[in-house]
């Protein structure tokens, strides 16, 4: 019974997803996958804060993400402009974030001093660490997939009563 129910939500995935749609899924999934490359740069931003105790502007950038996407982002579905505009606010909402968890964890005192970076250890690091970082991305953007797919199979009025239904959870 469960590999029948399996094999029915496969099916009703890919026949969600036909020609005329796959270039704007494509892209929504694009911009999808350039946003979680900032969500992971906020995730250390918030580790540093954490690590000196001090989360209180660094909780503000992740409330200020949280509402710019949804609020952006609804305004862009309810407006019709589809998956793509949908995807951009969470790009955008993504940024703002890193933007304003930067400045939060400056104000700590911390800046990177990239003079005692030995570049073969961290060009060494990277190619070890390389099939994480892929990993964590595609993970990431597969967490969010979930807006692409009730687009494709429902339409703009369905993801924004998903996204603010999200967004609340």
């Amino acid at each position: 019974m469960t590999d029948t129910v399996i094999s029915s939500a496969r099916r009703e995935v890919v026949i969600g997803f036909d020609r005329s749609s796959t270039p704007t899924i494509g892209l929504a999934v694009a911009i999808i996958v350039v946003a979680c490359f900032a969500d992971t740069y906020f995730d250390a931003i918030r580790s540093v804060a954490t690590a000196y105790r001090r989360l209180g502007r660094v909780s503000v950038a992740l409330v200020i993400n949280r509402v710019a996407t949804a609020a952006l982002g609804i305004g862009l579905l309810v407006a019709g402009y589809g998956v793509v505009a949908f995807a951009a606010a969470y790009f955008v909402g993504s940024v703002a974030a890193v933007v304003f968890g930067w400045v939060a964890v400056r104000r700590l005192g911390v800046r990177a001093d990239f003079s005692e970076v030995d570049r073969a250890a961290m060009w060494s690091l990277l190619k070890r660490s390389s099939p994480l970082a892929v990993s964590m991305v595609v993970s990431n953007a597969l967490f969010r997939m979930d807006t692409v797919i009730v687009q494709a199979k429902l339409g703009d009025a369905a993801v924004a009563n998903y996204a603010v239904a999200y967004k609340l959870f």
